[in-house]
């Protein structure tokens, strides 16, 4: 059936061209590769500085970009609610894998490959919590999908019709539509109520000496 070969061809690009091989290879591009690309470089040139090579060697700072790659991958994974089949736990469990990949990576990265870097607002892990609700729709669409019948509705259809405009899709169309309004709402009004916004200060820099002696002249 069309639901079944949309299946094969979902889970065959999700895992592992998706979910795996790219964190797989990440260590082997950023750390080896670099280092080698670079330092070839810096020796074939004779007009490279000592600031440029060292600037060329030093790691990288640390990104933030891993966000969008797991809600990426939250995304495509609760597709696979929508073409029903007994081995979605098989899926989960490959993510699962490669979260712990990641993390396993990142903390390895932030520690030994990165210089230090300086976050000095929290906006990054703001704008994470709204990209949480591509996936989160997604999955309300899911479960407007098994609550018409899932699997069983979709036996009832030709094989060529599950794209077909139905009143169905409308429905679960209208499901993510209504999650992504209501987790924004959420965000934007209530949870900012559970979060005590830090007030500046406005003690002099005598004030501070007294109590933190830490200043740029005596701790560098």
């Amino acid at each position: 059936s069309m639901q079944h070969a949309l299946f094969v061809q979902l889970v065959s690009y999700i895992y592992p061209g998706t979910i795996l091989i790219p964190f797989l290879v990440e260590p082997f591009m950023v750390c080896i590769v670099r280092f080698y690309l670079f330092s070839w470089l810096i020796r074939s040139r004779p007009d490279v500085t000592s600031l440029q090579a060292e600037k060329c060697l030093e790691c990288m700072p640390f990104d933030l970009n891993r966000y969008g790659d797991i809600i990426v991958n939250l995304v495509l994974c609760n597709l696979i609610f929508f073409l029903t089949s007994a081995n979605i736990w098989w899926l989960f469990a490959q993510l699962i894998t490669s979260c712990t990949v990641v993390c396993v990576w990142d903390q390895y990265r932030f520690l030994r490959e990165s210089q230090r870097t300086k976050f000095t607002t929290n906006m990054m892990d703001v704008c994470a919590q709204y990209l949480t609700v591509f996936p989160c729709s997604v999955l309300a669409g899911g479960l407007a999908f098994k609550y018409q019948g899932g699997q069983a509705m979709v036996r009832g259809w030709a094989r060529d019709e599950f794209f077909h405009l139905r009143m169905e899709w409308i429905y679960i169309i209208v499901a993510m539509l209504a999650h992504a309004v209501v987790h924004t709402l959420l965000l934007y009004v209530v949870v900012p109520l559970f979060v005590s916004e830090e007030q500046p200060k406005t003690s002099s820099y005598r004030e501070v000496a007294q109590e933190n002696s830490c200043n740029w002249f005596n701790a560098n």
